[in-house]
């Protein structure tokens, strides 16, 4: 099969096999990891999307059925409120008549109160100020009568009986304390009880302590809790400050603030204690600014509310008193009878605004439902708008990935072959080795695909990598041209380009140079130790280095680096050594090229070790267009790739020097500018997807639809991707109109792919007579004549047919020069055949 293929001198060597299995283990562990992960980060990311669009499904049926679920809510709501509203103008009525029972009672109190007054301005002043505030209430009564200090040796002796023996440095440290509490008073009474327990646990009660706890649970009655208020949610209160919290720490109150009387007070308590001490604010010292046992009870609640009230104005009007009081009575019996009334109708419409109130809580029950599953429904929808688009495209990517599972293992055998076997050899040859290894495979277990894949789609390269590949000088389709720039980037022995024409150098140089790129020269002109010096100097500063123009003593003189990779597969092989080529690579050496003018021992001989990884080193040769028979003895050392001349690459290279004679430079600049642009924009969109293709792996759709932060996240990420995506087709437009500027500059370029082709057919049928000629008339000598004739001619694109007629003449003049009579004769029977195929095939399409 190989000899039938290729040239006779290309064997296959033991080396090559190693390579291969080399090339083939490297690259296995991450293809499969990458092929299983994309299969696996596609098939999430579909599923996501499905589970969006059934969640979109799910939430749309829902809010179809809360919606009546809510009208009928509103509807009750409505009818609640009338109801309510009904019994709230019945309830005003009624109160307008307790008002005027009230006023009456108000009246009557008012007499009442004059004759009070006078009784009670014979009390003199208020009983001294009650008396004196009851002498400041033996302080606070003894601090609670030492309650909380029984309470603590209590819970000391507790303590003790729990914890068993106690150190003795505790217990003198404990009957230290003991006498620091005997002291000064027991410390003022532990400075009142450390301030009645900080005047019981206040923590952000005012207002004002609730009026001093309803003044002090309207004078030691105490009791109410009930609640509600806080600024009138239909109010309802009483609360007297759970307890008067729990009657100040007792010591029954002390003793009932050292037994209070005042005949019991009342007066209704004096009408709720001559409403709150007739405020403002009700003062000491509003309260002791909040605290200091809250102006010590306010001025025991300001004097005993006077001495409640001078005591009733005095006992010598107590019988005028009666008399009045009776007339209060009677007025207040119809004030209760209006209460009762009052109280009924009240109790009706509570019951009526609790009905509003449940109601409206349903209502509002069943409005977050619908809100939340809207909620959840819009940010849906936001997601499934920009999710749909994407689904067919990952569809694609991932049929593509599944379908490239089945066979990537064979598909890998038989790209790292053709880097390994026959990367010397032009791109038809490949394709046919291509369908016999196919042939040769298909017995055993790595089937390859059916149709086979280019190289770069098997190693994974991006899109955005091979537009950056176009940028860097691989002509746009050209499939030979591609693949042998692969096989330089995807090889472990050292590359030796042939590239007679630069196809392969320009592109290399532009690829490298992002970095700190060498270029020398490898001539005849120059020596083995000077080009020693800049491979050494490019492995220890681990930069590539591109050798250009190498010759054949050049190599010679390499000998020893040129084995070197090989050399390390070997070793690793004898060793047993393991070795990872995305890691560190290999450990190679070899012997510097020997110094004629030195006489060295070998044995003395300096060893140059390096790492297999750290190599970058290009061979470029120059001198033929196919592999020399001399460099055969090298094809198990280096990789030797043979970069075709291509009519892509023709057509490329003389539009550039054709627009560059017209002086349309600005457009191509123009172009490269937006493809570049458009190469940016590839990569960040990668980015995005990757970034929703991971998002996606590690999250749960119901998660990120509950979670709006996560939910705009997805429609942040296509957002993103949709203005890349229209600054991709902007660019492609600009492209596109500066394309149809330059597009009739593309016929004078296939003229001058005509000439070339023709040529190369004239030298293939007459290369045993005039094998010189191909040197007579390299490719550069065709730039140049189209460049002449392009500044010969008009510089404008109407006129590009005397351009193509100032070329051809210019090409007959050169073909004249050098060539016979009967030889020009053929070579334009060539080109004139070469132009007629090629617009007859342009007219066969046309129909």
């Amino acid at each position: 099969m190989w000899k039938t293929c290729v040239s006779p001198f290309v064997k296959l060597e033991p080396s090559m096999l190693m390579d291969h299995l080399g090339l083939f283990i490297s690259h296995y562990d991450q293809m499969q990891s990458t092929v299983a992960s994309n299969v696996a980060r596609l098939k999430t990311g579909l599923e996501f999307i499905d589970q969006t669009a059934q969640i979109l499904k799910t939430e749309q049926s829902q809010a179809e059925l809360l919606l009546p679920e809510m009208l009928e809510k509103t509807e009750l709501r409505r009818q609640m409120s009338g109801s309510w509203e009904r019994q709230k103008l019945a309830t005003d009525k009624v109160t307008r008549g307790l008002e005027l029972a009230t006023t009456l009672v108000v009246t009557q109190r008012e007499r009442l109160a004059t004759v009070t007054q006078e009784y009670h301005d014979l009390i003199k002043d208020s009983r001294d100020a009650f008396n004196k505030i009851k002498l400041t209430l033996p302080v606070f009564h003894e601090a609670c009568e030492d309650e909380e200090a029984g309470e603590e040796n209590d819970d000391n002796d507790e303590k003790k009986m729990q914890e068993g023996d106690v150190q003795n440095e505790e217990e003198v440290a404990h009957t230290v304390d003991n006498v620091d509490d005997i002291d000064a008073e027991m410390v003022a009474r532990r400075r009142l009880r450390k301030q009645i327990r900080e005047f019981a646990s206040l923590g952000r009660i005012p207002s004002s302590i609730y009026q001093l706890s309803e003044c002090l649970g309207v004078i030691l009655g105490i009791e109410p809790v009930e609640g509600r208020d806080e600024m009138d949610p239909d109010e309802i209160i009483m609360n007297y400050w759970e307890n008067v919290a729990i009657q100040v720490k007792t010591a029954a109150f002390w003793r009932t603030l050292m037994t209070f009387d005042v005949r019991d007070v009342t007066e209704k308590m004096l009408s709720v204690l001559l409403p709150i001490c007739r405020s403002p604010d009700f003062d000491k010292g509003l309260f002791a600014s909040v605290h200091e046992v809250a102006g010590v009870l306010c001025e025991w609640v300001q004097n005993c509310t006077k001495f409640a009230r001078d005591f009733v104005l005095a006992l010598p009007k107590q019988a005028q008193l009666e008399r009045e009081k009776e007339l209060l009575k009677q007025a207040e019996v119809q004030v209760v009878k209006s209460k009762v009334e009052i109280y009924s109708q009240t109790t009706t419409a509570q019951q009526a605004g609790a009905l509003r109130e449940l109601s409206e809580q349903e209502r509002q029950r069943a409005d977050e439902k619908l809100h939340d599953t809207t909620s959840l429904l819009q940010l849906t929808s936001a997601a499934w708008k920009v999710l749909s688009s994407t689904r067919e495209k990952w569809q694609q990517q991932y049929d593509a990935y599944a379908e490239f599972a089945q066979h990537w293992q064979g598909d890998l055998l038989l790209a790292t072959a053709v880097i390994a076997y026959a990367s010397c050899l032009n791109y038809s040859v490949h394709l046919q080795l291509h369908q016999l290894w196919t042939e040769a495979v298909a017995p055993h277990s790595l089937i390859p695909s059916s149709l086979r894949r280019p190289l770069h789609e098997i190693f994974r390269i991006r899109e955005s990598e091979l537009a950056k590949m176009t940028l860097n000088g691989v002509p746009s389709n050209d499939e030979s041209t591609l693949e042998s720039a692969v096989i330089a980037l995807s090889c472990y022995r050292l590359p030796l380009l042939i590239d007679p024409y630069g196809v392969g150098s320009d592109w290399l140089k532009k690829h490298l140079g992002t970095g700190k790129l060498s270029v020398a020269s490898g001539n005849s002109s120059t020596t083995d130790a000077g080009v020693w010096k800049e491979v050494e100097t490019s492995i220890k500063r681990q930069t590539p280095l591109i050798i250009m123009d190498i010759c054949r003593d050049r190599l010679q003189g390499l000998h020893s680096f040129l084995e070197a990779k090989r050399r390390a597969i070997f070793d690793a092989i004898n060793h047993d050594i393991s070795a990872n080529r995305n890691g560190s690579g290999y450990r190679c050496w070899c012997y510097p090229p020997e110094d004629p003018m030195e006489e060295l021992n070998p044995v003395d001989t300096a060893v140059f070790e390096f790492v297999s990884d750290a190599c970058r080193v290009f061979f470029v040769y120059t001198d033929s267009n196919s592999t020399p028979e001399w460099m055969s003895k090298y094809l198990s050392q280096l990789t030797v790739i043979q970069f075709e001349l291509t009519a892509p690459f023709v057509e490329t290279q003389a539009l550039q020097k054709l627009l560059e004679s017209q002086g349309r430079l600005r457009e191509v600049t123009e172009i490269r500018a937006l493809q570049q642009e458009m190469v940016v924009c590839d990569e960040q969109i990668y980015g995005l997807e990757e970034e929703l293709l991971e998002f996606f792996s590690t999250e749960q759709a119901e998660v990120v639809y509950s979670d709006n932060s996560k939910a705009l996240r997805i429609v942040a990420n296509r957002s993103a991707v949709n203005t890349l995506e229209s600054t991709k087709a902007e660019a492609t437009a600009k492209i596109r109109t500066h394309s149809d500027g330059l597009v009739s500059y593309v016929a004078v370029a296939r003229r001058c792919l005509d000439a070339v082709w023709a040529w190369r057919e004239f030298n293939f049928l007459d290369q045993g007579e005039f094998a010189f000629t191909d040197k007579m008339l390299p490719i550069s000598w065709v730039w140049q004549l189209l460049v002449r004739a392009g500044e010969t001619s008009n510089k404008n694109d109407t006129n590009l047919e005397e351009v193509t007629a100032y070329f051809t003449s210019y090409l007959q003049q050169c073909v004249i020069m050098n060539l016979h009579d009967e030889d020009c004769l053929l070579f334009r029977f060539l080109l004139a055949f070469r132009i007629w195929q090629r617009l007859d095939l342009r007219l066969i399409l046309s129909y």
